[in-house]
């Protein structure tokens, strides 16, 4: 007996788990992984084994083994499925290897519980994250809110909250967000909140009280420009929707430029290499747009057609959220460019990349649209730097030295509505790379009025214009594009609704369909209404190459006549009008007499072919481009 107790007493004591776990991860922290996994060991022959499990996984991670770190937080929460840690880590390594949806069904509950996590609002800022990735927008939009209340100073809770809002077209919730009762700090977010601004208004009146705000905004931060570190991040959106308005946007943007020019320190201090001696003009083209959109289509055939004897020509693709496009004009880029360049997802780094390509010419074909782009081109990458109609308005950024231009479809004041110097190209026209063929079907009955623009296009100016249309035309029906926003939709029907009153019966919103089924609507339309202050581009290209009638009313600046200009082209003049009164004349004029519109069509398959050929833009692109890049234009 005594020689038992005496053997019990010499066999050491089980350990406190608690006592080891701890003592690994102090190994851990010391980076002993050898230490960590010791007592990971300890652990499992104590009988510990999910503890055992989440130490080991951590030595895991340190050692980038992420499926076995994975493994690991799946047998420690397997063995003990009522330990929050276990929950938190397994949904965060789930994350990390793209299982988003298994990790927001792991980290869920333990938000939602009683447990000390659900007060954490990074974790929660996290778990929104997740959420709006598997396209679960309204959970997503309910976490931030709640982290908002725990962390009211989260500045980029408020960003992606105040981004779900401006997606969903709650426009003045996405504004207060991003300055919450008492905020008076000028910073970074304030310039996002002053490019808050909407796609679409109840009035005319109501734009103006938008610019009205957009002005106080930039009164405040005139007065303490915001120190912009990354502002692809920070702020990332541009004032694109000012252009929608039907105003002169050259001062605003003008002021907009000057506090992101005072506030952007990195860029300010730019200077761009001088080209080498070489016998090729060396011009990069930046865009995120270098696929199947409508700017891509615009641009493909301008790209290929550049002589590559003469010019020497990189493509920069800006980073897009997701896997970067891989469709037919994406590879049709890639295939014509000497180099084609993805740029790291950090304006800087991008701005180095293209410095040391010491070019001779840097164009942005649609500066305005896309915040990186934006931004990246407040930087002097090179000599000269041009922006090109993709996006038809001024920038107001003074690193940007010319504006090429159509010059058919400037109209004679054009110089005053650009900060930049107006180069008019003539013969020159964004050429719509895969146009429609001809439809050999008979057009369906009916006289269908269509607008292919989005409804978010529609200045409230048109409403009037509508409704005159159909009062004129008792069997007339309008065919309107919905928005992908219900709330748009929502909106401009409501305000259709009150300006056409019964008439609102023969206007069908039509939902969004594949580009073959938008083709046949447009077919089948008796006339084409080209909308006011923001034209129809690629659109009004594709009707024309089906033989369809466009209606246009040319306004005061480029985005509202790009039709005007290809029907000048054409020479069909009946399309176009001299003020709103003859507007409605016209239209109804060409959807009711089919020997009229039967005589525009024939014009149209006649000289669509030869006139609206890419061969005549490519050429004066590739002029233009030379006479730049030499000095001479």
């Amino acid at each position: 007996m005594k020689a038992l107790l005496a053997s019990l007493l010499r066999r050491p004591s089980a350990p406190d788990p608690k006592v080891v776990l701890q003592a690994g991860f102090e190994a851990l922290a010391r980076g002993d992984f050898a230490a960590a996994l010791t007592n990971s060991e300890r652990l499992r022959r104590a009988g510990s084994r999910a503890a055992a499990a989440f130490l080991a996984s951590f030595v895991a991670g340190q050692e980038a083994k992420p499926a076995e770190r994975l493994g690991l937080l799946r047998e420690a929460r397997a063995v003990d499925p009522d330990e929050p840690a276990y929950a938190i880590e397994l949904a965060q390594a789930l994350a990390e290897s793209g299982a988003l949806a298994e990790a927001v069904a792991i980290l869920d509950p333990v938000m939602r519980s009683a447990h000390a996590a659900a007060g954490d609002a990074q974790l929660l800022f996290k778990l929104a994250g997740w959420r709006f990735d598997t396209g679960d927008r309204e959970a997503a939009r309910n976490d931030l809110e709640r982290v908002l209340k725990l962390a009211p100073d989260f500045a980029e809770a408020a960003a992606n909250l105040s981004e779900i809002l401006y997606r969903d077209g709650e426009i003045e919730e996405a504004r207060r967000v991003l300055r919450p009762p008492g905020t008076r700090r000028v910073s970074a977010t304030t310039l996002r909140r002053a490019f808050t601004i909407a796609a679409a208004y109840r009035s005319t009146a109501q734009i103006d009280e938008v610019r009205d705000e957009l002005r106080r905004d930039l009164d405040e931060l005139e007065a303490a420009p915001p120190l912009l570190v990354k502002p692809e991040a920070e702020v990332g959106r541009t004032p694109f929707y000012l252009a929608y308005h039907g105003l002169d946007d050259k001062a605003d943007l003008q002021r907009i430029a000057r506090i992101v020019r005072n506030g952007y320190r990195a860029a300010r201090n730019a200077r761009a290499a001088g080209p080498a001696g070489r016998a090729r003009v060396r011009i990069g083209l930046v865009s995120a747009y270098f696929y199947a959109h409508s700017v891509g289509r615009a641009f493909l055939r301008l790209v290929e057609g550049l002589p590559r004897e003469r010019f020497e020509v990189i493509l920069y693709a800006a980073p897009v959220a997701g896997p970067t496009p891989d469709d037919a004009l994406a590879r049709a880029f890639r295939a014509t460019a000497d180099r084609f360049e993805v740029l790291a997802p950090d304006v800087e780094a991008a701005a180095a990349a293209i410095a040391r390509a010491e070019l001779d010419l840097l164009l942005y074909p649609d500066l305005g649209m896309d915040p990186f782009t934006w931004f990246l081109a407040f930087w002097r990458l090179a000599p000269l730097q041009c922006a090109c109609a993709g996006h038809p308005s001024t920038t107001g950024i003074d690193t940007i030295d010319c504006y090429l231009s159509d010059a058919l479809a400037e109209p004679e004041d054009g110089e005053a509505h650009y900060a930049e110097r107006l180069v008019r190209v003539e013969d020159f026209f964004l050429a719509v790379a895969d146009l429609p063929a001809v439809r050999t079907r008979p057009r369906a009955a009916g006289k269908r009025y269509v607008c292919t623009q989005t409804v978010m296009k529609l200045h409230p100016d048109f409403d009037k214009t509508l409704g005159e249309i159909l009062a004129r035309d008792a069997d007339g029906e309008v065919l309107l594009f919905g928005d992908s926003v219900p709330r748009i939709n929502r909106l401009v029907g409501e305000r259709l609704a009150g300006t056409l009153g019964s008439a609102m019966e023969r206007v069908r919103l039509l939902p969004r369909m594949d580009y073959a089924r938008y083709l046949d609507t447009v077919h089948d339309a008796a006339v084409i209404l080209d909308t006011p202050h923001f034209g129809g581009g690629n659109t009004t290209m594709e009707a024309l190459a089906l033989g369809v009638p466009v209606l246009t009313l040319p306004g005061r600046f480029l985005r509202s006549r790009y039709a005007y200009a290809r029907l000048r082209t054409l020479e069909i003049d009946e399309c176009i009008a001299a003020d709103q009164v003859d507007y409605v004349d016209r239209a109804v004029a060409i959807a009711n007499s089919a020997r009229l519109r039967d005589d525009i069509v024939a014009r149209l398959r006649e000289r669509v072919p030869a006139r609206l050929d890419a061969a005549r833009p490519v050429a004066a692109f590739a002029r233009a481009l030379a006479e730049l890049a030499s000095g001479r234009c």
